[in-house]
Order: C-alpha cells, then sequence, then structure tokens
C-alpha cells in the first residue's frame, strides 16, 4: 500500500525478472491493470510469462518455478498466500448454426428456459486439466459431458470446436463475450445457476518483502483496496 508515496524512490532500484504461471486466456482486467502499473514503477525488472493449466500453475508457485500463479484454486494451500483478484463464471454455449442449436430452437425459443440436464444427452467439448474444479463439479452434478465430441488444452481450442458445430461447451463469460455478441455463440444456461469461481494471484507465504513477486501484489492490493472482487470490464 505504500508504493504510491515511495514509487519514485523504488524506480530503477529492482531488477531481474519476474516469472509468472498463469491459466491460458484469462480475461481479469486486474491482472492487465497490475502489469501496467508494476512495469511502470519497476521499468527494470522483465517479465516471464508462462501458460499453464491451473493446477500446473499452482504446482510451479510451489516448486519456485514461478514467482507468481494467477489462477483458480479450490483448495487453498497454507504454504501459499492467495489475494483474490477477479472472479470467473462459465456459460454453456452452442454455435449458432449448429444442428443442436436448431433441435434446440425447434421445441422452444426460449433456451435459457431448459435446465442443464436437458443437454446431457449432447456431445460435449472439454478442457480436461483446465477445466476448474466447480465447474466439473457442476457438469457431474447435472450429468453433463457424459458423451464427449472433442477435448481441447485451451480455451481458444474448445471454442474453436464449439464453433465449428462439434458439440457444445463451457466457456468464460468474458473470453465468450464477442462470439455472443456477434451472434456466433448461443449461451444455453441461466444466468442465476452458472458455475461462478475467484481467481487469486498466488505466491508462496515466505517470499521476502522487497522481492519484485511481493511488490507486485503489494500492487495488486493497492489496485483492488477498497473494491469488491470484480470481473474484467
Amino acid at each position: 500500500m505504500a508504493i504510491p508515496q515511495h514509487a519514485a524512490a523504488a524506480a530503477g532500484c529492482i531488477d531481474g525478472t519476474l516469472r509468472l504461471s498463469m491459466v491460458a486466456d484469462l480475461g481479469i482486467r486486474a491482472v492487465d491493470d497490475a502489469i501496467i502499473m508494476f512495469h511502470e514503477i519497476y521499468p527494470a525488472v522483465s517479465l516471464h510469462i508462462d501458460v499453464a493449466p491451473w493446477r500446473d500453475t499452482i504446482e510451479a508457485v510451489v516448486r519456485g518455478d514461478a514467482d507468481i500463479g494467477i489462477s483458480c484454486d479450490n483448495a487453498p494451500r497454507d504454504s501459499l498466500r492467495y489475494v483474490p483478484i477477479g472472479r470467473e463464471e462459465q456459460q454453456l454455449y452452442c454455435h449458432a448454426s449448429s444442428r443442436i442449436f436448431q433441435e434446440l430452437k425447434s421445441c422452444s425459443s426460449d433456451l435459457k428456459q431448459y435446465k442443464p440436464q436437458v443437454f446431457s444427452k449432447y456431445n460435449f467439448i472439454l478442457t480436461g486439466n483446465d477445466e476448474p474444479q466447480e465447474l466439473f463439479s457442476f457438469r457431474k452434478r447435472h450429468g453433463l459431458g457424459g458423451h464427449i465430441g472433442g477435448q481441447a488444452d485451451t480455451l481458444s481450442e474448445a471454442r474453436r470446436l464449439i464453433r465449428l458445430g462439434v458439440g457444445i461447451g463451457f466457456l468464460p463469460t468474458d473470453f465468450a463475450a464477442g462470439d455472443v455478441l456477434s451472434g456466433q455463440l448461443i449461451p444455453l444456461l441461466p444466468e442465476d445457476i452458472l458455475p461462478r469461481y475467484p481467481i487469486y494471484m498466488i505466491t508462496r507465504a515466505e517470499t521476502p518483502d522487497g522481492t519484485a513477486a511481493s511488490l507486485i501484489v503489494n500492487v495488486i492490493i493497492s489496485r483492488t483496496a477498497g473494491k469488491e472482487m470484480q470481473k474484467s470490464a
């Protein structure tokens, strides 16, 4: 929180490399804001970013292979420090020209009146190790994903398969917003039941003060002080 007052004195005093590991296609505005602010204050620090599934991101921080992890985590560990920076929600989508959409539309023009179980018979596009635990639990609770139409390692490739009509699948609402706006993707579930989960900036609990990792955490705390966790704008 003292960074704004000491920025001028600190600029140029910190150098080296800050290693970030983060989940792919993350749309949390606070992450971009923190990187921008951090670079302005500490321009001599080089940022190295690795993209990995959320479990791998956490393990990279535990091992010391990453200074910072940006990820969800359904089972926080005492050895790590978690700073909430945003919240993601997942929606179920199909492509506007797919056979699935035409079949659903012929039954009702109001797709969002359906309960999740209605979609259990359709082919699903899954994201494997990148699937948050909250989404996995939601799918299993409603019997979704039993018929696998495809699997992708990243959200971008999952979106590609959904847009090709290979199956229906879950995507973060911020990530899919442009395709929804253009009419390419159709949201299928009511908003009040969507699976949601926090996104954290994660460091090792024993990270020393004054290191690049601790300083960027201070930047993000300063950025979000007094504000509720928010979705990306």
